[in-house]
């Protein structure tokens, strides 16, 4: 199971992407979309905000994003993005991606 949150207080995002995605049958070792797409998706939109946003932290590794960026146009925009991409992948997979609220 992948769990994700996005928070925004005092004026800075906070987005928590950790955890794996059951494999998929009949191979054990087969890819499995779900975690592919999160990473694709996440990865991505931390890699424009080091890039545009204004104080950002990260941290990515194996089955763990994590980053803190301040807000404004830019990471709005693109955590909008982030959000909107996560809930599409989560109506796709719900057994798989879960929203912490």
């Amino acid at each position: 199971m992948i769990i994700y949150s996005i928070k925004l207080k005092n004026d800075i995002y906070k987005v928590a992407i950790k955890g794996h995605a059951g494999r998929q049958e009949p191979v054990a070792t087969a890819f499995n979309q779900c975690c592919g797409l999160v990473s694709l998706l996440s990865q991505s939109c931390a890699a424009a905000l080091a890039y545009k946003g204004k104080n950002f932290n990260s941290t990515v590794e194996a089955g763990r994003v994590e980053f803190t960026v301040s807000y404004d146009n830019v990471s709005a925009a693109v955590i909008y993005a982030l959000a909107n991409g996560l809930a599409n992948i989560r109506m796709e997979f719900p057994n798989e991606l879960r929203e912490e609220t």
